[in-house]
C-alpha cells in the first residue's frame, strides 16, 4: 500500500489564469457582474474536475466580509500525484474572484477519500477546525 502524501507546494492549474477580472462599478461601461465572472471562471474548469461544494456566508467580527468559496477536485497525473484540490475564492478586499490551488495528494485512488483527506488536512492546517468553523468541516462530510 502506498503511503498518503498531501503536498502544499505551489502548482499551476491547467488552462486557468491566475485571477479573473474584477467586476467594475463604472456606470459608463457594461462590465460583467460578480455572478457572470464566477460563471465564466467555472466554464474554464476542465470537464474531468469534480465539484465538491460551495460556501457563501458573511463573517462578522470587528468588521464583516463575504466568504464565497467553490471547491473542486481535479484528477492529477503529474509529479506522482493522483488528485489536486482547488477553489475559486472571492477576495472581498479586492472585489474579485481568484483561483487558489490548495494541495495535491498521492497514495489515494478514490475521489471521495482524496477529498476527505485533503479537506480535513487543509482545514486543520489553516486553523479552521472546531465548533467555531463548522461550514468548512461540513463541506467534506457532504461530498
Amino acid at each position: 500500500m502506498t503511503p498518503t502524501n498531501i503536498d502544499y507546494s505551489a502548482f499551476k492549474l491547467p488552462l486557468l489564469p491566475d485571477t479573473a477580472p474584477a467586476p467594475d462599478d463604472d456606470e459608463d461601461e457594461e462590465s460583467p457582474s460578480k455572478e457572470e465572472v464566477l460563471e465564466a471562471m467555472q466554464e474554464r474548469i476542465p470537464a474531468n474536475a469534480i465539484f465538491i461544494g460551495s460556501l457563501n456566508e458573511e463573517i462578522c467580527n470587528w468588521t464583516s466580509w463575504e466568504l464565497d468559496d467553490h471547491f473542486y477536485l481535479l484528477p492529477w497525473k503529474a509529479d506522482g500525484f493522483e488528485w489536486a484540490l482547488f477553489r475559486i475564492s472571492w477576495d472581498d478586499n479586492w472585489g474579485r474572484y481568484e483561483w487558489e490551488p490548495i494541495s495535491r495528494i498521492s497514495g489515494v485512488t478514490e475521489a471521495k477519500n482524496a477529498v476527505r483527506a485533503m479537506m480535513d488536512h487543509w482545514i486543520t492546517k489553516c486553523g479552521m477546525d472546531g465548533p467555531d468553523n463548522p461550514p468548512y468541516g461540513n463541506l467534506a462530510d457532504e461530498f
